[in-house]
């Protein structure tokens, strides 16, 4: 019955996937465990930005500018208050379903047009309760989707017009100014239609021109400003590397993904002995193999892995498994199997969320800590950030981000880090300085106006009351 409701070619029906991501995605809400490390950095970078720092300049933070831009922006909306932030990423979501399952109607991915492919798109959303809140990988993998779109045009040879392939960079170079990490699906495009899209050297210089726009328009705006060298130090060479930490238990993340990847074996299996394609679907169907190895890519170079990074699979997982139900000749399996489907992923969901599955499986992923005895305070960080005490205080400064700024303290008396130090201190001066390895104190004799208005109290450096430096939020 669920299965025939969704199989009608309606739009309507998009309205059932709303409604069914909301009664799914309700108890993870109310069940929120608390705040996510992401959701804090992006405030924090939202708040900076917003407030008038320049990012790498003026912030010092890998954060790809598209991504900050828009923290700013949802900063300036809605504060620190996590709803507006979560419903943002809901209705993100629920956008991508939809675009993804018009994708494969408007190509004839399947024998018949259905929008099964957003119902189950929609269920994968809550195999885990950070999937569903506001993240950089939303919005980039959203920008991913219209690339395939153009990718699809491209290969289905309706639309051989060259403004196909330069859109498809152009998509593709914007997603990467959100996650920085998803150039890998650049190469992804540039392969899919060099084997089925009859790619010719003029649309691969089209293809690397649009990728590259975005950047050269990023870059020229540095150049203006002049600082093009913090930009390719805190953005460029900072985000240029192979993979890092896992952010979730390997046990916590193998039950969460669990049934989605079985339903993925079954449906191989399933296509190997039952599908017949006509060649143009054979093609779309080994363009979603390569997004798939292009994802698995993209998660060895993630900075940290937690189940948001493994977004970029969820559209060819979802497109296999569509494949798989659509092709059950009995129905009442077919039901029987989708419905086992929602209710595996959302028990799964809950399991690992309470603890019934590793103990603190998400605590890697989750502000710390007990509460600073600092509290509203612009406080400026001399060494790794430390949640705890961000929670309640607001950053101050110029350096977040300890591994980029460490340059700029070990080496003080360099004319250029100094005349940075005193323009921070001068736009942002923070009430408090977190500093447990005495960095504050190399500064005594270059800056020492800057230096003698503050007193230290153990960990902290504190701003005497006398002292009056102009602050700019």
């Amino acid at each position: 019955m669920l299965l025939r409701f969704f199989r009608i070619n309606d739009p309507y029906r998009l309205l059932a996937v709303l409604a069914v991501l909301a009664l799914l995605a309700l108890p993870l809400w109310l069940s929120n465990p608390g705040l996510l490390l992401r959701d804090l950095y992006q405030f924090i970078t939202g708040e900076a930005v917003s407030g008038g720092r320049t990012l790498y300049s003026e912030w010092f933070d890998s954060t790809p500018p598209l991504a900050a831009w828009i923290a700013a922006l949802l900063e300036t909306c809605f504060g620190r208050h996590s709803l507006g932030w979560n419903t943002v990423g809901f209705l993100l979501w629920f956008l991508q379903a939809a675009v993804f399952g018009w994708i494969l109607i408007v190509h004839r991915a399947y024998n018949e047009n259905t929008y099964l492919p957003s119902l189950i798109f929609s269920v994968l959303g809550v195999s885990s309760f950070d999937l569903l809140r506001f993240s950089p990988e939303l919005l980039a993998s959203l920008l991913l989707l219209l690339a395939l779109h153009q990718l699809f045009n491209e290969i289905e040879f309706r639309e051989q017009r060259e403004d196909v392939v330069l859109r498809a960079g152009f998509l593709l170079g914007l997603a990467t100014l959100v996650v920085f990490s998803y150039w890998v699906f650049f190469l992804f495009a540039w392969v899919a239609l060099l084997l089925y899209g009859g790619l010719t050297f003029r649309k691969s210089v089209l293809l690397v021109t649009g990728f590259l726009l975005p950047h050269l328009v990023l870059v020229a705006g540095y150049f203006l400003m002049g600082q093009t060298r913090w930009l390719g130090v805190n953005f460029y060479a900072a985000n240029w590397g192979w993979g890092g930490r896992w952010g979730i238990d390997f046990r916590a993340l193998l039950f969460v993904g669990g049934i989605p990847l079985l339903y993925f074996l079954i449906s191989l299996l399933m296509l190997q002995r039952e599908a017949h394609f006509t060649r143009y679907q054979s093609h779309l169907l080994q363009v979603m193999f390569l997004w798939l190895v292009a994802a698995g890519v993209q998660v060895a170079l993630a900075e940290v892995r937690t189940p948001t990074t493994f977004i970029t699979f969820i559209p060819p997982v979802t497109y296999f498994i569509s494949h798989y139900l659509l092709l059950i000749r009995r129905k009442w399996i077919a039901n029987v199997m989708l419905v086992a489907m929602i209710l595996g992923v959302t028990v799964s969901a809950h399991a690992v969320l309470r603890g019934f599955v590793g103990t603190g499986s998400y605590k890697q992923m989750l502000v710390q800590g007990t509460p600073s005895r600092v509290k509203a305070k612009r406080v400026m960080m001399l060494a790794e950030p430390v949640p705890g005490l961000m929670t309640e205080n607001q950053q101050a400064g110029f350096f977040y981000d300890w591994e980029l700024s460490k340059p700029v303290w070990q080496e003080p008396k360099t004319l250029a880090h100094a005349l940075l130090i005193q323009r921070s201190f001068s736009k942002s001066p923070p009430e408090v300085i977190f500093d447990p390895h005495d960095n504050f104190r190399k500064i005594s004799d270059i800056l020492p106006n800057i230096y003698n208005s503050y007193y230290r109290d153990g960990e902290f450096w504190y701003q005497k009351q006398t002292a009056r430096i102009g602050y700019t939020r």
